[in-house]
């Protein structure tokens, strides 16, 4: 074969090794996706990493109405507007207990499937029956997590 035929011969073959990619779309590994138990077993693993300073919670208890769908729709929609903005960098992880309560609170809004009530119904279930937590942090962080139910 001459060089010129080599060489058509190799861009094609390039070609298509590089074109076999396109058009696939990746797919989301529901595995991925939280639930109540994987939101519970990071609840507890974060929780028994704060300090025990920091477990204390000072916030007061609060209880409020669950978000609408028109609530979360327009908070998406900011969210959506600002995602060119500067972001701040992100913490290692919560600080304190009510650090911990605002993240958790965030991602019982993303359990896809269930409405938040149960998913909180579900997650204090799972971190009251965990055994890696003494007595007394069961029932105090329990007790927390039952007010997320209804906090926005």
């Amino acid at each position: 074969m001459r060089p010129l035929g080599l060489c058509v011969v190799g861009v094609v073959l390039g070609l298509a090794f590089l074109a076999s990619g396109c058009g696939v779309r990746p797919e989301f590994d529901r595995a991925a996706a939280y639930t109540p138990e994987s939101l519970a077993q990071e609840a507890v693993f974060r929780y028994r990493g704060l300090n025990p300073e920091a477990r204390k919670s000072t916030r007061k208890t609060r209880v409020s109405k669950a978000k609408t769908a028109a609530e979360r729709e327009s908070e998406e929609t900011a969210t959506r507007k600002n995602q060119g903005a500067p972001t701040t960098k992100k913490r290692s992880g919560a600080a304190t207990l009510d650090d911990l309560l605002d993240d958790l609170s965030t991602k019982l809004d993303r359990i896809a499937g269930l409405s938040r009530a149960d998913a909180c119904k579900k997650l204090v279930e799972a971190v009251a029956s965990d055994p890696t937590l003494g007595e007394n942090d069961r029932k105090s962080f329990s007790a927390r997590l039952q007010e997320l139910a209804g906090a926005p």
